[in-house]
Parts: C-alpha cells; structure tokens; sequence
C-alpha cells in the first residue's frame, strides 16, 4: 500500500508543479465536484491514498479509454504591451486492455520513458481529438495575431494532423514508430567515449560498506510536509475524491523558485487546486489540475486561468474512412524535428 501512496501521490505533486511553473492550463475541466469543507489531517490522506488500488483502478475489461482535456487562456497587459493567448485541447485513446505496471516505473527507476513505453503502448491504441490555439499581440501601433486548429487522429501506425494555419489549410502525418524512437533519444543521450589512454585514476571505494539500490527501497513520504503545502480535503461519501488546495505561501515561494519577480506583486487570484477521483467500484475517473492566478506590478497585470484534466473514457472512437492510405497528409520528418538534427532556435 506504501508504493501505491508514494506512485499516486508523486504524479499528483510533480503535475501540480509542473503545471503551476509553466502558468497553467485552461478553464473549469480539472475540476471534480465533490463535499470539500472539511480540511482533513496528513493521516486521513495518507489512508485514503493508500486505499488505492492501482492494479483494479483501470478495469479489467477488453480495452482502455483515456480523454485528455485542457483550456488555458492567459493575458498580459502594460507598458503599451498588450498580448492575449487562448488555447483548448480534447482528445481521446483507445487501446488494448492495460497491462501491469513495469517494475521500473513502481520503483520510480531511471528508466522511466522505456518502461512506460511498454506500459502505455502507443502502437496499439486509436484516438481522436482536436486542438484550437489563438495568439494576440500589440506594441508600440502594430499587431499580430495567429489562429491555428487541427483536428488529430491516430491509428496504431501514425498520427494525422488536419489543420489551419492562419486560414491556411495543411495535412501532415508523424510516425508513431519514430515518434516513440525520437522522444526516447532525446531523454537518454548517449555519453561520450573515453579514450582507453585516458590517465584517470578511480578512487577505491571498496570500504566494506553495502551500498543499496534506491530502487529497492520504499520511499517514505512526510505527508506532515505534504499538508504544510497542501489542504487535502477528501470526500468518501460516493467512491473517493481528493482535492488539494495550494496554500498562498507555498505557492509564492513556487513562483519565486521558477524565477518569477513578485516583489510589490498584488495578487488578486492566486489557486493552484489538485483532484483525483474514483467510482464506488474503485475504478479510476479523473485526475485534473484548476489554475486561477492574476497579479499585477505597477503598470503590468498578468493573468492565467485555466485548467487540466484526465479521465478515464468509454466512448467509441471513429477514425476517417480510407485515412491511412490518404496521400494527401505529408509524412513530418519528427526524428529531425526532435532529435539530434533538430534546428537551434
């Protein structure tokens, strides 16, 4: 139950930060409704967590369904300068039924990007969605904007991209092969060769002491700590929900750490909120993100609100008849696009 704890809460934690660091993704989606009065204490969320059971939470059915949602839309205004970026995102996979996870990602070993590869195998799923992004800029009496919307499909060899650029209209396709190939270069770089010439003395270290893989060892977590960053409030009445409300001083020092000047900041929004749900029947329902933040510095006002969700999906997905074999999407080369031979902006 302690690995399951530290796996759920570790991907709750690292999403919240991410997330909050990068300004945030879209609107209401991540939110789950729930009865959240009531602040729980450190050991309530350590149980409720460790109630989890990752092995069932995902079915046992013929396939699995997941739908990614996300909406941002985040402004800046002052100093003549003005811009405003609105984005949305829908998308939903289908695949085989989920396997075990590999021991590599339970233990949280380095070799995160091949074991969840084989986890989550994208060669084996079909999926649908569509993105919508906008951008608007003004200074100093000139503008620009970009407008730009795809609709995205997926079958078990490649991901097709239908879109429109500015009212230009495009097709493409990327190799899911080569995708998974390049992603997985690019996270584990190749070392450079030492010469065997090379005059390098190595320090003997064989004192006796038992040195032990981190990867054998479970990880304690200081859920004290959690809930000094954290208000857990859990809501056990139908299934499970959790949500986990970023205290203020937590989140200015985040923004701090990310570089972000706060020195005479007034904040007039500042929410950083975490949920994860489950059915009565322990199957998981959504993991989701809810950003709401607003500050301004003298003259400058920023905002972000937004929010991120992931949900589990039973839908049925449709793909265009005849795609695969339609000519008109132009293969993108993404291995040079992310790879070694990707260009230097």
């Amino acid at each position: 139950m302690k690995k399951t704890s530290v796996v759920l809460f570790s991907a709750l934690l690292t999403g919240s930060l991410c997330m909050f660091t990068a300004c945030g993704d879209g609107g209401s989606v991540g939110k789950v409704d729930g009865n959240f009065k009531q602040e729980a204490t450190a050991q309530e969320l350590q149980t409720a967590l460790s109630s989890i059971n990752l092995e069932n939470a995902f079915g046992t059915g013929d396939k699995v369904g997941f739908q990614i949602q996300a909406e941002m839309a985040v402004s800046a205004k002052g100093n003549g300068v003005s811009s405003q970026m609105e984005m949305s995102f829908d998308y939903a996979m289908q695949g085989p039924k989920m396997p075990a996870a590999p021991q590599a990602a339970q233990d949280g070993a380095q070799d995160v990007v091949g074991s969840w590869k084989d986890y989550i195998p994208l060669d084996q799923f079909i999926g649908a969605g569509k993105i919508d992004f906008s951008l608007k800029q003004s200074a100093a009496g000139s503008s620009n904007a970009i407008a730009f919307k795809s609709q995205i499909y997926q079958d078990p060899v490649s991901i097709y991209l239908d879109f429109d650029m500015n009212g230009q209209k495009m097709k493409g396709k990327i190799s899911i092969e080569e995708l998974l190939e390049a992603l997985e270069e690019s996270m584990d770089p190749e070392l450079p060769e030492i010469e065997d010439d090379t005059d390098v003395e190595i320090p003997d270290i064989s004192d006796g002491t038992e040195v032990t893989d981190p990867s054998d060892t479970d990880v304690e977590i200081d859920w004290n700590a959690v809930v000094s960053s954290f208000k857990p409030y859990i809501d056990d009445s139908k299934g499970l929900k959790i949500k986990l409300e970023g205290r203020e001083q937590f989140l200015v020092e985040s923004l701090v750490k990310s570089g972000i000047p706060v020195d005479g900041a007034n904040f007039s929004a500042l929410v950083c909120d975490v949920y994860l749900s489950f059915g009565e029947d322990g199957r998981f329902l959504q993991m989701g993100l809810d950003i709401d933040f607003a500050m301004s510095v003298g003259q400058i006002k920023v905002s972000v609100k937004g929010g991120l969700a992931l949900k589990s999906f039973n839908g049925t997905i449709t793909l265009p008849e005849g795609i695969a074999s339609d000519s008109s999407y132009q293969q993108i080369p993404i291995k040079d696009m992310i790879g070694d031979n990707a260009p230097i902006i």
